[in-house]
């Protein structure tokens, strides 16, 4: 007797609004890197698409280098118009070469509403502080806030592949509640990490989606490159946190006819579920790439 089982996972998200998930962000042909005018130092970048390193084939590179304490920032827009999302999954495999003279790690999200405000989800792993930093709106500026999630180059090997998902969500008018941050499978979740981060950028259209990242430097004059893969942004206007379901199709030869049956295995696997969110520091809303 012998058996082949083929198992699918399918995550359920809530009965209201289903989530729609951009893939591949990695390959888009927008991306654009540009120095960060609020770093003390210079910085430049170029991005190309390679076979190698890369998980599925293709990944997308970054050669970064920078001055004492500048900052390179890249960004790709989303073919995907969506005003009516408020709950996100921020989800990308990453690697980087050398973090020898690397002070941050940012990673962004940006989605303009209706009336023209630009949200920013804004997360950074800062070194200095080895924590999680979060960002709200203080008047009309953004800022950094610290977070109670640690943050540590330890966890960053170079040259390895880490998986990094960020959770975050937003109401009607632009209050920011900064879910949870799962880095290689260890998921930590937010507490009091919330606030006001809308800006009037004036943006468009409205729906406009624009992803970012950002590597900040020391105070040495230096570089590293970076490896983006498998990136995907999913959206949704309700929580995607019910429960992954675990399909499982088997095909089972017994008995002496050597007949094939197929029988459905299904079993229900809870998802984490992030907490609630916090607040404290300053940086500039980003340029439009």
């Amino acid at each position: 007797m012998w058996r082949l089982a083929l198992f699918l996972s399918i995550l359920v998200t809530s009965a209201v609004g289903l989530a729609a998930t951009v893939p591949n962000i990695d390959s888009l042909s927008s991306w654009r890197c540009t120095h960060d005018a609020d770093t003390h130092g210079p910085s430049e970048a170029i991005t190309s698409l390679v076979a190698s390193p890369s998980r599925d084939g293709q990944a997308r590179r970054f050669d970064v280098s920078w001055g004492p304490y500048g900052g390179e920032r890249c960004s790709s827009r989303l073919g995907t118009l969506d005003t009516a999302s408020t709950y996100f999954t921020y989800d990308v495999w990453w690697l980087i070469t050398d973090l020898t003279h690397v002070n941050n790690l940012e990673f962004d999200f940006n989605q303009v509403l209706p009336n023209r405000d630009t949200v920013i989800y804004g997360t950074q792993c800062s070194f200095g502080v080895g924590r999680w930093k979060f960002t709200t709106r203080q008047g009309t500026r953004a800022h950094w806030n610290t977070s109670n999630l640690t943050c540590g180059k330890e966890v960053w090997t170079a040259n390895t592949w880490h998986h990094l998902v960020l959770q975050f969500h937003r109401d009607a008018t632009g209050v920011v509640t900064y879910d949870s941050v799962s880095l290689d499978g260890n998921v930590q979740a937010f507490v009091d990490a919330s606030g006001e981060s809308n800006f009037a950028l004036r943006w468009y259209p409205p729906g406009l989606q624009v992803v970012n990242f950002q590597i900040g430097g020391d105070k040495s004059s230096s570089g590293t490159t970076a490896y983006l893969d498998s990136f995907t942004v999913t959206g949704s206007s309700s929580p995607m946190s019910s429960s992954r379901l675990i399909v499982g199709y088997a095909r089972v030869r017994s008995g002496p006819s050597g007949s094939i049956a197929r029988s459905v295995i299904v079993r229900s696997v809870p998802v984490p579920q992030p907490a609630q969110p916090k607040q404290q520091r300053p940086l500039q809303p980003i340029d439009l790439p």
